[in-house]
């Protein structure tokens, strides 16, 4: 599957595991956007305010989760958001919102 299949051809286990992630995706950034007023001073580019929302979305989610590493070890978690906010530059805002989705199934 990729941006050019239609959602009609998408079968319905593949598109529950997708709105299940989006979910917890936007579940996670709304806690990131209430982190309250220790957050750190928001960058004005886009890239920057990427970073920092990748960077607050890993932190709440290894924060948040009571066990975060039993299937894989904290170096590849770390690695692959490392890999996230290396390619921001060059990604559109829906390919680092669908580049963030996998996270939460990681751990």
């Amino acid at each position: 599957m990729d941006w050019t299949t239609p959602l009609s051809s998408v079968p319905c286990q593949d598109l529950r595991m997708l709105r299940s992630a989006a979910a917890w995706c936007l579940a996670v950034l709304a806690v990131i956007a209430c982190d309250g007023p220790t957050s750190p001073t928001i960058p004005s580019d886009r890239v920057g305010r990427w970073q920092l929302d990748i960077d607050s979305f890993a932190r709440q989610l290894k924060e948040l989760h009571p066990n975060p590493f039993p299937r894989i070890p904290r170096s590849r978690f770390e690695s692959e958001i490392a890999s996230l906010r290396a390619e921001v530059p060059s990604l559109s805002d829906a390919a680092v919102v669908v580049g963030l989705m996998p996270a939460p199934f990681l751990i």
